[in-house]
């Protein structure tokens, strides 16, 4: 609803922040850095949304619905323990942020979220209506494998999405083990969905050379193929 249309998250934006600065002064600090991560995403989110058109809104609302939800429920549990502990800690003073933050875990929890890591989706809704959904069912780790005649889990591909080298969009680090039984997995490259192209790397942290199965790799061009972006050209 937030995203209905211009007006509305306007109007929401608004009265988030008058509220903020006329009745947070009483919380605890940790509501209160919460309250003003959420006032730092919206200042990126108002940059963003200056190119979409009003059509578009709702569009780009499915995409950063998981981000409200998240900053939604991180605000609840702070709140939650503020009042579990009574009101002995109840300080009455500035409405200066209480804390100063730790601006490398800000960035990093930020990096998290879909209005960094789905730039390129959020691209396809600037400056023309669009009515095409978004995908929303992304998930930031995919595991892929096939299973042996004894029920173990072999050929195994860890999918893991991450931000790309210019922030630009979304690319995914690629692992592999032989078998669920393996203590750890080997990075072996990266891919994307827009391309389709898979870039391997030359060693594995111990500067060994790399050794995938062919069969991880079927499992791992198939997903490629069923998770390409329209119009993208798929290369093996």
């Amino acid at each position: 609803m937030i995203f209905a249309d211009q007006d509305r998250y306007r109007q929401w934006r608004s009265d988030y922040f008058l509220k903020t600065n006329n009745f947070s002064h009483w919380l605890s600090p940790k509501a209160m850095d919460e309250l003003y991560f959420i006032q730092d995403y919206l200042i990126n989110l108002d940059k963003t949304l200056e190119s979409i058109p009003d059509e578009n809104y709702q569009q780009v609302g499915k995409i950063l619905k998981a981000d409200f939800t998240d900053m939604a429920n991180q605000l609840e549990k702070s709140v939650v323990s503020y009042f579990e502990k009574g009101w002995s800690d109840l300080q009455v003073g500035s409405k200066k942020r209480p804390t100063t933050p730790n601006n490398s875990m800000r960035l990093k929890r930020y990096k998290t979220y879909n209005l960094w890591l789905r730039h390129v989706d959020i691209s396809n809704y600037f400056y023309k209506k669009n009515t095409n959904s978004p995908r929303t069912d992304i998930k930031p780790v995919t595991y892929l494998y096939d299973i042996a005649p004894n029920g173990m889990k072999i050929n195994m591909v860890k999918i893991k999405e991450v931000a790309n080298l210019d922030n630009s969009g979304v690319e995914y680090e690629l692992f592999y083990k032989e078998n669920e039984f393996e203590k750890r997995d080997v990075r072996f490259g990266t891919c994307d969905l827009i391309t389709g192209c898979i870039r391997f790397d030359q060693t594995d942290d111990d500067a060994k050379y790399l050794g995938v199965n062919y069969e991880a790799l079927a499992l791992l061009t198939a997903w490629i193929r069923e998770n390409m972006e329209p119009d993208g050209n798929f290369i093996s």
